[in-house]
């Protein structure tokens, strides 16, 4: 790895948190970071894709349902994993070796506490799904999160850097050994057992990877060291990240409990499937674009012209997609998991409608926190998580189909509006900015919905791999046909010209 320099007059261990040089060259290093993001996530991508195909083949709806019994309760301690720590550290303008070594001890004893309750714990789970099996599974997850916590801000320290190839490398090199190890295990016969071996390889190899990446080792924690304004922050965002994770896992928990393992494996493919592509591009993004902003906190214009930017890239490539996988659900389903899902595919379709606004929902948070408004972030969460709640017990007496009806209808009505006036009220991006980037990605879906609609209603060939790859060929000439028409399109083409002239400039 090579040496680090420092400026003069400070410690070599100071060099790890001076961002003098990111806020310099922030466009050069924004583009970087997003090119090698972007090719990441397309390998991850691709790694997930085949990972899915290959375990849903070797393993059953009630193998994936039991593990999601257990995932969507202990999800939250990823959520609350760091307590919003890693954020904090990022976003800070100024941090000191001092401070950041007193937040790892913090983030390890608090690993460390959530390995025995999770563990202590487990026969409620029992209790509550009436199914032994899931007592072990809780312990050994339960375990895995320690080494990710462990390697909690020495991920923030890439960060903070914009080091987005050697966080790219540690996750890809994670995924395909804990990928490599579950499908080895499915094979051999290991069942639900082969999800959860992936489970513990990933956050043990992530955890890992952080620290040697890094290069970074911690000090001894201090008192007096002035981690109080940032603990505060952290708190903020790790009781967002709670409500938020536990709100949208309700739904998980009440049909594990009401309809059993099976039914609720059927939801939580379906579920996954909508997650996947849109993980692969709001995130890490996320990742590129909330240090960048939080170095343009003192120029709002910049600030504002670098967010919309991004998002309009994101809304562009994200609805028109997931308008076509809507209407083209049976088809995807049956070539990516095969017949034995076909029950996955309705809840596919109704999910899809509250995934269309879900990077733009996602999104908001990248202001929340580069604007340090945690406090704020917190108290929405407390609002969106009682009507999530709401609207999935509302549809629990119909099952999976009024559950899946229940999330969209309170995401897209309700949720949506709200937040975008809450988070709109102050700073850079106001609500008019928020509303003022739908109607283009709405215009290029409805192209996309409408000549996708008469192909699968009229044209079908009968064969899913072939029609569902006519159907992205068709999605994709209207998408292209409408951008090229639209003044938004043709805006947002000159946006994606910048980004890789400022790339390619940047490289020489």
């Amino acid at each position: 790895m090579r040496a680090r320099v420092a400026r003069p007059g400070r410690p070599e261990r100071e060099a790890y948190f001076d961002t003098e040089q990111v806020r310099t060259g922030l466009g050069g290093r924004t583009a970087r970071g997003g090119a090698f993001t972007t090719a990441g996530q397309a390998v991850k991508f691709f790694i997930q894709t085949v990972s899915n195909i290959v375990l849903a083949r070797l393993l059953t709806p009630d193998d994936f349902g039991i593990v999601a019994m257990v995932t969507s309760v202990t999800g939250v301690v990823v959520a609350a994993k760091d307590l919003g720590l890693t954020a904090a550290t990022i976003q800070k303008k100024e941090v000191n070796h001092v401070q950041v070594s007193t937040l790892f001890w913090v983030n390890a004893a608090f690993s460390a506490a959530i390995v025995l309750l999770v563990a202590a714990s487990s026969p409620l789970f029992v209790m509550w799904y009436g199914r032994p099996e899931v007592q072990w599974v809780t312990v050994a997850i339960g375990i895995s999160f320690f080494p990710l916590g462990l390697g909690a801000q020495h991920q923030a320290i890439l960060s903070r850097q914009m080091k987005f190839g050697r966080l790219v490398t540690v996750e890809l090199a994670s995924m395909v050994l804990a990928v490599t190890c579950a499908i080895v295990a499915a094979a051999l016969g290991a069942s639900y057992w082969a999800l959860v071996l992936h489970l513990v390889v990933l956050n043990t190899a992530l955890g890992t990877g952080y620290w040697i990446a890094s290069g970074w080792i911690p000090g001894l924690p201090r008192r007096g060291a002035g981690v109080r304004s940032m603990i505060s922050f952290g708190g903020h965002m790790t009781g967002f990240k709670v409500i938020n994770y536990l709100s949208r896992r309700l739904d998980q928990v009440l049909l594990g409990k009401t309809v059993g393992a099976t039914a609720l494996g059927y939801y939580e493919r379906a579920y996954k499937l909508l997650l996947l592509p849109l993980s692969q591009i709001n995130q890490p993004i996320g990742n590129v674009v909330i240090p960048a902003l939080s170095r343009l906190q003192n120029e709002p214009e910049r600030y504002c012209n670098y967010y919309l930017r991004a998002l309009r890239i994101i809304g562009l490539v994200t609805m028109p997609a997931v308008t076509m996988t809507i209407i083209m659900a049976p088809e995807l389903i049956r070539v990516l998991l095969g017949p034995q899902w076909d029950q996955t595919a309705p809840l596919f379709s109704i999910l899809g409608i509250s995934a269309l606004m879900t990077p733009f929902a996602n999104a908001t948070g990248w202001l929340f926190t580069s604007q340090g408004r945690a406090g704020e972030m917190f108290r929405w969460g407390l609002i969106s998580g009682g009507i999530a709640a709401l609207a999935i017990v509302a549809g629990l007496p119909w099952g999976t189909i009024g559950v899946a009806w229940g999330v969209t209808i309170g995401l897209v009505a309700v949720r949506i509006p709200l937040l975008f006036w809450y988070v709109g009220r102050k700073g850079p991006v106001g609500i008019r900015e928020l509303w003022g980037l739908l109607p283009f990605p709405v215009t290029v879906s409805a192209a996309v919905a409408a000549t996708v609609a008469l192909f699968r209603f009229y044209g079908r060939l009968g064969q899913p791999l072939a029609d569902l790859l006519i159907a992205a060929g068709i999605a994709l000439a209207a998408g292209a046909a409408v951008l090229l028409i639209l003044p938004a399109g043709r805006r947002t083409l000159r946006d994606l010209r910048y980004v890789l002239r400022v790339l390619f400039a940047e490289s020489q």
